[in-house]
């Protein structure tokens, strides 16, 4: 594996910056270039309606104030990384953030997109500029939010799903844990819903899906620095985030599945929950 190039997209929050932390550790490990990117949203529908003096003045403010406050966060920035001998370039654009974002990593053949989570109006934790990143990007995202983060890579959770085996999650993982020495957790999560079956049917399911992950896993033939887990859980993704809790892992590594005809425009429910609710960064690529 590589990570050549990482564009760190930032809104200037304290997730954006948590995330370009996190972008450091990697870009320190990997020698990776740091390419930054901050996007202006284009108000076209609204600014078009103004009088021709109104546009100019919302023109000008926008350019003497908000970008020009930009460039100077960014040059700040750009000279902390070098007195730590890492590469950092900028880019300044106007445009809708999402859409610019994953355009900008496509161009520059970027190995990972960076990106704080954010929040909607209606409080939910991922914003909408981070999922829509998410749903579109064939890029691995890494999502990082404000909430104790760790700084360090020591314990990394590989969420499995027997029904599709390993996938490029599980390898990226498994590099990422030979370069930082780290633990990787494989969790296979069987969902028993509300349905309270008896303790002694639900071990059974789970000693059956052990089994499964087990063989699966053994397959790769990589027995080092790795643990396999299996647990029961009402559904896959609380199954998840609360043994991510329980175990302390610094990073959640998974695949998103999205299902149906809109597949390419929706990450799966599982992994955008994850993300949604995982109090560690997580990684999400394509299966």
């Amino acid at each position: 594996m590589k990570i050549d190039k990482i564009v760190w997209g930032t809104d200037g929050s304290k997730d954006s910056m948590h995330a370009l932390r996190l972008a450091e550790i990697l870009s320190a490990k990997f020698k990776s270039r740091i390419l930054g990117i901050s996007v202006i949203p284009e108000y076209y529908t609204v600014v078009n309606a103004f009088p021709p003096a109104e546009k100019a003045k919302f023109h000008d403010w926008v350019e003497h104030n908000l970008i020009t406050r930009n460039k100077e966060s960014m040059e700040k920035i750009k000279r902390e990384l070098s007195r730590k001998e890492i590469k950092f370039d900028y880019e300044i654009i106007k445009g809708i953030p999402s859409k610019s974002i994953t355009k900008f990593a496509e161009n520059e053949n970027a190995d990972l997109i960076v990106l704080g989570r954010g929040r909607l109006p209606e409080q939910t934790i991922l914003g909408g500029t981070a999922l829509k990143v998410l749903r579109t990007s064939r890029i691995p995202v890494l999502t990082v939010r404000d909430d104790k983060l760790k700084y360090t890579i020591n314990k990394i959770l590989v969420p499995i799903a027997l029904s599709h085996g390993l996938s490029k999650n599980f390898g990226y993982a498994m590099d990422l844990s030979r370069e930082f020495c780290s633990m990787v957790d494989i969790l296979n999560v069987v969902e028993v819903g509300y349905h309270h079956y008896p303790l002694e049917l639900a071990e059974l399911l789970k000693g059956f899906a052990h089994r499964e992950l087990q063989g699966i896993v053994g397959k790769s033939r990589i027995t080092d620095n790795l643990d396999m887990h299996t647990v029961t859980a009402v559904n896959g993704w609380r199954g998840i985030v609360d043994f991510a809790i329980r175990k302390k892992s610094d990073l959640i590594v998974m695949s998103s599945y999205g299902e149906g005809k809109f597949k390419k425009e929706f990450i799966g429910s599982v992994s955008e929950k994850v993300i949604q609710e995982s109090r560690c960064p997580v990684i999400t690529m394509t299966p």
